[in-house]
């Protein structure tokens, strides 16, 4: 295949997805179909075909360009002054929330979705996992006392339920939780918390 067909072939196939993603966040995972791409997309349904053989390839090649896209910016959490901050502040980064909805509700009915997300979570627990016990080592709690995977849920859950909320128009705690969980991470990176006070 030359270099020109290859790039069209690119282009077209990111223009699919994009089309496909609009649509899920939209209108909801349901509304997905060739039909309704391609008229997003501007296209005639049959390169949906040529490019994606089913629906559900089509999804996984959805989801893997959305985990990418995460798992850079967690990435660059990581290689933050503070990858514990950078990672409270990545998983309460609302952009993505829908899709991320979409996705789960996906993975109830489709299994080679759902097998994908519970591939892609267990990697982001274990990421999340030990950049919570470097913070455990170097911060001002007793050893022993937080176990760094069950803190890693705690705060993964605690950031989806705000964030899911949020999008119901639920605030109710949110301030206090917010600030319980502040007030942790500066025992855990008091350096930082020192810092975010003064500025503050």
């Amino acid at each position: 295949m030359s270099g020109r067909r290859k790039q069209a072939t690119s282009d077209t196939k990111t223009e699919i997805l994009d089309a496909a993603a609009l649509i899920m966040e939209e209108e909801g995972y349901a509304a997905v179909s060739s039909r309704r791409i391609a008229e997003r997309a501007g296209m005639k349904s049959m390169p949906i075909h040529y490019h994606f053989g089913s629906m559900d390839e089509l999804f996984l090649a959805l989801y893997r360009r959305f985990e990418k896209i995460y798992f850079d910016r967690l990435v660059k959490a990581m290689g933050s002054d503070s990858p514990l901050r950078g990672l409270w502040a990545l998983n309460r980064d609302p952009r993505d929330t829908g899709l991320i909805g979409e996705f789960l509700a996906l993975a109830n009915h489709r299994p080679a979705i759902r097998d994908e997300v519970a591939r892609s979570g267990e990697r982001v627990r274990a990421i999340e996992t030990a950049i919570i016990a470097a913070a455990l080592r170097n911060g001002d709690l007793e050893p022993g006392k937080l176990e760094p995977d069950v803190l890693a849920f705690v705060l993964a859950a605690t950031c989806r339920t705000l964030l899911t909320e949020r999008a119901l128009g639920i605030d109710a705690a949110h301030d206090k939780v917010e600030a319980c969980v502040e007030r942790l991470l500066d025992q855990l990176d008091p350096a930082r918390g020192t810092a975010a006070a003064r500025q503050g």
